[in-house]
Parts: structure tokens; sequence; C-alpha cells
């Protein structure tokens, strides 16, 4: 791991704690307001308890191209290839 993806790794931790919904494909690529709009209602869902919400939301994400991963530090969203 270099040393902008261990900063970053570490940024993402500590904003996570903090509750700020975040989203980042790499340096110099931005999400979409749409897609992170839909990651914030998705987080939301979650938090309510509503997994099926949630699910849909996942799935609607996958359709756009998008592939999500909930990891400790929060959820990372990734352009699929």
């Amino acid at each position: 791991m270099n040393q902008d993806t261990n900063f970053t790794k570490h940024i993402w931790i500590f904003l996570s704690a903090y509750g700020v919904c975040f989203a980042a494909l790499s340096f110099g690529q931005e999400v979409p307001v749409s897609i992170r709009e839909l990651m914030r209602e998705r987080d939301d869902a979650r938090k309510r308890g509503d997994f099926k919400k949630a699910d849909q939301i996942r799935t609607q994400l996958k359709e756009s191209g998008y592939l999500l991963e909930d990891t400790a530090g929060g959820t990372v969203v990734r352009k699929r290839v």
C-alpha cells in the first residue's frame, strides 16, 4: 500500500467515526451526486434496520454501474469495469 492510499484509508476511518458520508473511486475521480445521494439513502436505511430497502438501493447502484463494499471504515463505492 503506498503512502497516499494508507493516508486516505486512515482519513476515511476517522471521518466515518463521526458519521461523515463520503464516496470516492480513487484520486482524481468523482462519484456523481446522484450516486452519493443513493449511498446516503442506503446508509440511512441500514441505520434504521431497513435492510430490504438497503438491498434494493444496492441493486439500483449495481444496475447504474457501481459496486459497494461495506468496510469497518464505511461504505466504499467503485465503478464497475
